[in-house]
């Protein structure tokens, strides 16, 4: 697979995050994290993953 700059996939968003991957998936559903759609498969960039550890420090 190719490598897209400044996007994540879901096993790297999971590591940034320090979650599982079924945790990151409920985040998307659930929590509102943004992802990228493409063809075949979601990715994350990586100033959303930042942007939504801050939104949820400020609701902690």
């Amino acid at each position: 697979m190719e490598k897209l700059p400044g996007l994540l996939t879901t096993e790297q968003a999971s590591e940034y995050l320090g979650v599982h991957r079924t945790t990151l998936h409920r985040y998307r559903t659930t929590c509102g994290l943004r992802v990228v759609k493409l063809p075949g498969r979601v990715m994350y960039r990586e100033d959303d993953l930042q942007d939504f550890l801050t939104q949820q420090a400020k609701t902690a």
